[in-house]
């Protein structure tokens, strides 16, 4: 299955088990309606777990996972990366990608140099940063 990456679990919220998670989505409408998603570890393991309630404030995400059910487990899950299917994507017109699509590629100069492969991309407001 091919996912893609919408956010990264930063820490926990509350006593009940919420998870507070960066949001790398640029609107929240992929978030209506959702019951699932997978979570990946940084060892890169991946599960996959029903949503009980999902929502966005600015660019943070605070979920309620159905199995977990106190700060304790919840704490398990920070540092995971929040995956989704790729075919929940909207196609994008020609010339646009996802982030996803980007990171791995190699970048050279105009004269050919090989200056690095992409390892993150990530938001400052005017422009995001590319990071090699």
């Amino acid at each position: 299955m091919d996912l893609f990456v919408f956010g990264e679990i930063v820490k926990t919220r509350g006593l009940h088990g919420c998870l507070k998670a960066l949001s790398f989505l640029e609107s929240s409408e992929l978030l209506e309606g959702l019951t699932f998603a997978y979570l990946e570890s940084p060892s890169g393991r991946k599960s996959r777990h029903e949503i009980k309630k999902i929502n966005s404030s600015g660019k943070f995400l605070f979920l309620e996972i159905k199995d977990i059910a106190d700060v304790d487990a919840a704490r398990a899950f920070v540092g995971c990366k929040l995956l989704l299917p790729r075919e929940m994507l909207e196609p994008l017109p020609a010339d646009e990608y996802y982030w996803h699509d980007i990171i791995g590629l190699d970048v050279y100069t105009p004269a050919g140099r090989h200056l690095g492969r992409i390892e993150s991309i990530f938001p400052t407001g005017a422009h995001d940063v590319y990071v090699c």
